[in-house]
C-alpha cells in the first residue's frame, strides 16, 4: 500500500517504489483507475509485487 503524497503521479510512485516508471499501468490496473492523473494527496493505494 502507499498513500499518494501532493506531486505525485503513477509514474512517480512507480519509478520509486518499483524501480521501473513503466510500470504505472500496472498500479492503474490494479486500482481500477480509469483515469490514471486522477489520484489525489491522502489516497492509498494497492502496489503490485516488484
Amino acid at each position: 500500500m502507499y498513500t499518494v503524497s501532493k506531486g505525485d503521479t503513477l509514474w512517480s510512485i512507480a519509478a520509486s517504489k518499483l524501480r521501473d516508471g513503466n510500470r504505472w499501468r500496472d498500479i492503474a490496473q490494479l486500482n481500477d483507475l480509469a483515469d490514471a492523473d486522477d489520484i489525489r494527496a491522502g489516497q492509498t493505494l494497492k502496489l503490485p509485487k516488484k
